[in-house]
């Protein structure tokens, strides 16, 4: 795997795995210190989320304003010139809301690349692209896509609006917990979903004890099939025998297709 040299980049994804994994824990009441299957799968996937990115970039400090939601349209602001916060940095208390902005450039380099911003400042969020409402954000939804092909002369206005909502375990006073853009590999990508849906079903309270063995089962014979010490294309060839065991032994198996409901909210 090509190295990545933005290392705040690097530690800025490895933070907010951080996160989800904290927030996982605490739903299911995880006892910490107890190294299970479920947690050497959770370490293979992310290794093969870090595939994902084939460049990574920090973006500036973010400028904010910490308010009290009022109304539609009304909030009450505790100062009036907007900070600087960066990642790691803290905001927030309970009840309060927060704006957020930041511009950016594409970089050159990502050209004919599919684009992500990768952001999350804790709470739940509206993020805006050039004034228009794009996407909402959580602890599991901190991925935007900005491009599926970049011709790198892209520019980003990046407006966020964000309320302290409490997630579990997750503390009132929030903390920027990632920031950067990256160049995405969607073979990979692709793949890593793949994995990542079926590993998160395990933690589905109404999960068949009988579907749960068959995941794990299907996890663990296809995790054979992978060596992180392969690169390139050698690296992918593995990764399609692992995407189709878990399509023969978890997709297409007959035992437990089941009708399901869809709720879009929003």
């Amino acid at each position: 795997m090509a190295e990545i040299k933005d290392l705040d980049a690097v530690a800025s994804l490895d933070a907010m795995d951080a996160h989800v994994n904290d927030w996982r824990d605490g739903t299911k009441g995880k006892q910490r210190g107890i190294f299970s299957f479920d947690d050497l799968v959770g370490t293979k996937l992310k290794m093969l989320k870090k595939r994902i990115f084939t460049d990574l970039e920090s973006i500036p400090a973010w400028k904010m304003r910490e308010c009290i939601y009022k109304a539609p349209g009304e909030y009450e602001f505790f100062y009036d010139e907007w900070k600087e916060i960066n990642v790691g940095d803290k905001w927030g208390q309970n009840g309060w809301s927060a704006f957020f902005k930041n511009s950016f450039d594409m970089p050159e380099r990502f050209k004919g690349k599919k684009v992500t911003l990768n952001i999350y400042f804790g709470g739940d969020s509206l993020l805006s692209i050039n004034g228009e409402p794009y996407q909402g954000l959580d602890p599991f939804r901190n991925t935007v896509l900005l491009t599926e092909c970049a011709t790198g002369q892209e520019h980003y206005d990046i407006d966020i609006e964000s309320y302290f909502v409490w997630h579990s375990d997750e503390p009132s006073i929030k903390t920027l917990s990632c920031s950067f853009i990256g160049a995405v590999d969607p073979e990979i990508e692709d793949v890593y979903w793949d994995f990542k849906a079926i590993f998160n079903a395990l933690f589905m309270p109404v999960l068949d004890k009988g579907l749960a063995d068959v995941i794990r089962a299907a996890l663990k014979e296809a995790f054979m099939h992978v060596d992180f010490d392969l690169e390139g294309d050698e690296f992918k060839s593995e990764l399609k025998i692992a995407k189709q065991i878990l399509v023969e032994k978890v997709y297409k198996n007959p035992n437990y297709s089941s009708q399901g409901t869809l709720a879009l909210i929003g």
